[in-house]
């Protein structure tokens, strides 16, 4: 019934009609009408101003940046790993609630499991690669990236939930206008209008982006501010908005580093950011996952 109406779904790789972009509009703006129809409902119920979203379209930025804008929103929380991923925190938050456990914030996502020094020398041994071990490996990575180098960056824990967060990551410089074709073209193999996501520091974002408050799990598309646009033009999609990170010192300290780094060499404290995979494979976790996605 549903081709009937619309037409039959498009083939992969097949070209993007007129046709194709007015029926993703439309079911965009559809379901940002029923979002703030659903929140300005919770909120005359409540008139509680803090916000708690979770769930599948939890993951839908644009739609997310509306509710966002709201007047009567005060603090928005999106649930980083919001859609099927987060059932199982949904479970064990339940299992705690339920024997009176008191529930903490989160802080971050890195709850992956430890890699150590040696099973990443195994792995390079094993893929028959040459390392260098760095002394200030975010000092270097900045260097390389002002240089217009892509680089893997893979640090830490990995993160819980769909989006890369500067531990399983595909970097770059964002001040170059080429720079989401070249990664597109050479890396993720994915389409064109997809935009890539900034990395900014968080004592810089606002005077960046039009941005509330910190949004350290990417799930909030904004406005980029209008002086800003033309210096990262790889992260700021055809709207003018971006789907924001923000980084704090103290929780990602290295992630950090690198970043102001980068602004001491490009004047930019922002940096591109991707997930680590290419297109239809799920985010690396081990280092020769890493090793053969680089590859």
């Amino acid at each position: 019934l549903l081709i009937k109406k619309i037409g039959r779904p498009r083939l992969y790789n097949e070209k993007i009609t007129d046709s194709h972009k007015n029926l993703a509009a439309s079911a965009q703006l559809t379901t940002e009408k029923c979002a703030i129809s659903y929140v300005k409902y919770l909120y005359s119920i409540t008139k509680n101003k803090n916000l708690c979203l979770a769930g599948g379209v939890g993951l839908n930025c644009s739609v997310n940046g509306v509710i966002a804008k709201l007047p009567f929103i005060k603090h928005f929380f999106v649930q980083p790993a919001s859609s099927d991923r987060g059932l199982a925190l949904g479970c064990a938050l339940f299992g705690a609630f339920s024997e009176n456990e008191k529930i903490k914030p989160i802080k971050h996502v890195f709850y992956g499991p430890s890699i150590s020094n040696e099973d990443i020398e195994n792995s390079i041994k094993v893929a028959n690669y040459k390392a260098k071990l760095l002394d200030d490996p975010a000092g270097e990575a900045a260097k390389l990236l002002a240089k217009k180098k892509i680089l893997g960056w893979y640090q830490g824990k990995s993160e819980f939930g769909p989006r890369a967060l500067g531990h399983r990551s595909i970097l770059a410089d964002p001040g170059h206008s080429d720079m989401r074709d070249l990664i597109n073209a050479k890396v993720k193999f994915r389409e064109d209008f997809r935009p890539f996501a900034p990395s900014v520091l968080e004592e810089k974002y606002r005077s960046i982006f039009d941005l509330n408050e910190p949004n350290p799990y990417m799930t909030i598309a904004c406005n980029v501010k209008e002086d800003w646009r033309a210096k990262i033009p790889a992260t700021v999609h055809v709207d003018n908005t971006a789907r924001v990170q923000t980084v704090n010192k103290k929780i990602d300290p290295l992630y950090h580093s690198l970043i102001k780094s980068l602004e001491n060499l490009t004047g930019r404290p922002v940096v591109l950011n991707t997930s680590f995979n290419i297109r239809g494979q799920p985010i690396i976790e081990t280092p020769l996952e890493a090793i053969s996605t680089f590859a």
